[in-house]
């Protein structure tokens, strides 16, 4: 039974990689990269969908889809946009799945649109997506990534020095996850040369800081400073407290994968690993073919340096850091694309090593009563009597 379900994955990520390759025949045919083809509509709109149809996929989904179909947004509420997406779908008597839809295009488009001019990222990128769990980032925190998605936008905005634009992208990511306050300081990015935040090319200082990081999330001792930071925590709301105690619990009952470093996390720190100690390789190749290369590189680096140091002492640790994870994402799908290129036998075996977390997931939820992990589609599901 895991297999067809562990195939329905591997169906989408083929979907995906179909469109994105003709997409990419297109650009190189017509020389027209920033050109948006049917193709890559189709690339675009098939997420859009399975998204928008699944079914408890994503811890929080289901919380979603009872928000769209009965209009509820929290009486405190200062994400305005967010707010008028929820009443507008209620209002107009738009089925829930609509709601979700927008919410998964948002997601999408804005993850990939920069990344759209350079369609060789597009290609492999589902194999990245749906193999390296990213997905389930994707469909859990619906929100947060919606904001980081737009973060990814506007880091055009911090290489070509435009503050009105970039503040604007920000304000507007603020309305959809409040958290998203907190990227206006990136914009200091914009008056740090390049040459200084271009260190991908350091393998030993890079690789040393990253397994610093490993080793210190797994010591006990580290985790007893977790109160320092409880009140930045807090920041990113209480709207996460059922998802933060579910997590906490399963660490408690010894289910929790970062605890026991299973292969899931065993695929995340090897994914990783892979990205930083390939950086020289990148930078060589990508730096002046890619303007976003040095500063996404660098967003990735703080995600899998700040994943492995505070994964360990709880869920709600890694909220700040969920912004970085397209970054990973693309960083990642652009190394798959460099082994495809000039190291084949590497290119086989990031592909396995993503796709084990995965299989190791869809494995161990397939049987276990409301998971949300394994997909589904909400045709053969009641939103109200669903218990």
């Amino acid at each position: 039974m895991f297999i067809f379900e562990i195939l329905i994955y591997v169906f989408f990520a083929w979907v995906m990689y179909v469109y994105a390759k003709k997409s990419y025949a297109f650009a190189n045919q017509t020389g027209r990269a920033d050109k948006t083809d049917w193709n890559l509509w189709k690339y675009w709109l098939f997420f859009t969908l399975i998204c928008g149809i699944r079914w408890n996929v994503g811890v929080d989904s289901l919380g979603y889809m009872f928000n769209f179909a009965q209009g509820q947004i929290r009486e405190d509420s200062t994400e305005h946009l967010w707010d008028m997406l929820v009443i507008g779908v209620h209002k107009l008597h738009l089925h829930y799945t609509i709601g979700m839809a927008i919410t998964a295009f948002v997601q999408i488009y804005f993850t990939t649109k920069l990344a759209s001019k350079y369609r060789y990222i597009l290609v492999f990128l589902p194999i990245v997506l749906f193999g390296g769990s990213y997905f389930w980032d994707y469909t859990n925190a619906v929100r947060q990534m919606m904001a980081a998605s737009i973060f990814v936008f506007s880091t055009q905005f911090i290489l070509e020095q435009k503050l009105l634009p970039y503040l604007l992208c920000i304000f507007v990511a603020s309305q959809i996850h409040h958290s998203s306050q907190l990227l206006y300081a990136f914009y200091i990015f914009a008056y740090i040369r390049p040459n200084k935040i271009s260190f991908s090319d350091k393998r030993l200082v890079c690789t040393s800081i990253f397994l610093v990081c490993f080793v210190l999330g797994l010591t006990p001792q580290f985790q007893t400073y977790a109160s320092y930071f409880s009140a930045f925590v807090d920041f990113f709301g209480d709207s996460y407290e059922y998802v933060n105690n579910m997590i906490q619990n399963q660490i408690v009952e010894g289910e929790n994968e970062a605890r026991n470093f299973g292969p899931m996390m065993l695929s995340y720190f090897l994914s990783a690993l892979a990205i930083v100690w390939f950086g020289p390789e990148l930078h060589k190749t990508y730096k002046l073919k890619f303007p976003y290369f040095d500063l996404w590189w660098l967003f990735a680096y703080i995600y899998v340096c700040g994943f492995f140091l505070f994964g360990n002492i709880g869920f709600m640790f890694l909220r700040p850091l969920m912004f970085f994870i397209p970054f990973q994402l693309l960083i990642t799908s652009l190394l798959l694309y460099y082994f495809y290129t000039h190291k084949r036998n590497f290119f086989y075996i990031l592909t396995i090593v993503l796709w084990t977390a995965c299989c190791w997931n869809v494995m161990k939820s397939v049987g276990v009563p409301w998971e949300s992990v394994t997909y589904k589609i909400f045709l053969f599901h009641d939103l109200y009597n669903w218990k």
